[in-house]
């Protein structure tokens, strides 16, 4: 896979391949292929400033994952999540369930990221040991949250509140607590940037969303324009060299078809990705143009 990405200072540079390029008959093309409610979020043309981004981590915690047990789909979900909310998640740990080892990783992301989002460890059994560890990170305690036992009692009236159960209601004291729609397992929230989730994908993917958006920020998606071609990587990479030369404040990468579905579409994708949505669709097209592929809408 390539993949590259900088920042461009030459201003100058840039403002003469604009000018050029509006008055090319693949710029108009390319305009009319991008879908509205993108161009809704271009930024100001002229402009070579890299948006402030939030950063963000991903803690998977759990042996059955790195045992090959149970496949981790958490990670994708919430790439996605964040992607769609303007945060750039920049790194991905998968660790044991292990309370110093716990603690040891979510304290060094924490400071290291404006967010950490850990997944797995607070379940009912012996082996769920998230909330200590997140709690170990910080020198906090643990304590029965009034607020979640009460929510179990309301939601799961027929529940017994067993010893076991009673083990998903001791959360590290403070933390912040939000609530998904009839779920009474909270979203806690330790030391104002860590999120511990459930590993359970349905839960966890419905959790994503009590976020509350303040914490992400306020700045847009990246845009992103793709292209399908049949060329192999070896055969284009000379093309993403050169068109990364042109737009060095440009993310390209190249994918290759890994399924037989998908090679019936194309033999490779390639994706361009920035914050100035006019340069983005001006990059594409180009190298639309000399892969001898097409845009796909469909992204």
């Amino acid at each position: 896979m390539l993949c590259f990405a900088a920042q461009s200072s030459n201003f100058a540079a840039r403002a003469l391949r604009r000018s050029l390029h509006r008055t090319s008959v693949c710029t108009q093309y390319t305009r009319r292929r991008l879908a509205p409610e993108r161009r809704l979020q271009t930024s100001a043309v002229g402009t070579n400033m890299i948006l402030d981004r939030k950063s963000a981590a991903a803690v998977v915690i759990g042996d059955e994952i790195l045992t090959g047990k149970t496949q981790d789909a958490n990670t994708q979900t919430l790439a996605k999540f964040l992607v769609e909310h303007g945060v750039v998640l920049t790194k991905t740990e998968t660790i044991l369930d292990d309370i110093d080892t716990i603690s040891a990783t979510v304290r060094r992301l924490s400071k290291e990221h404006d967010l950490v989002f850990t997944s797995g460890g607070i379940g009912p059994t012996l082996d769920d040991l998230t909330y200590a560890g997140v709690a170990k990170a910080f020198g906090l305690p643990l304590e029965e949250h009034k607020e979640t036992l009460r929510m179990m009692r309301e939601i799961q009236p027929h529940m017994e509140i067993n010893a076991a159960r009673l083990r998903m209601a001791i959360l590290p004291a403070p933390c912040e607590t939000f609530w998904t729609g009839e779920l009474w397992v909270p979203l806690a929230c330790v030391n104002r940037n860590v999120y511990v989730l459930p590993g359970i994908p349905s839960l966890f993917s419905k959790m994503l969303g009590s976020v509350p958006k303040e914490r992400l920020g306020e700045v847009r998606a990246r845009a992103r324009a793709v292209v399908l071609c049949e060329l192999s990587e070896g055969d284009l990479a000379a093309t993403l060299d050169e068109a990364h030369g042109k737009n060095a404040d440009l993310a390209f990468g190249s994918y290759p078809a890994t399924t037989e579905d998908t090679r019936k579409l194309y033999r490779t994708k390639i994706t361009v990705e920035g914050d100035d949505e006019e340069e983005v669709a001006m990059a594409a097209q180009e190298v639309c143009v000399a892969v001898q592929g097409r845009l796909w809408e469909d992204q």
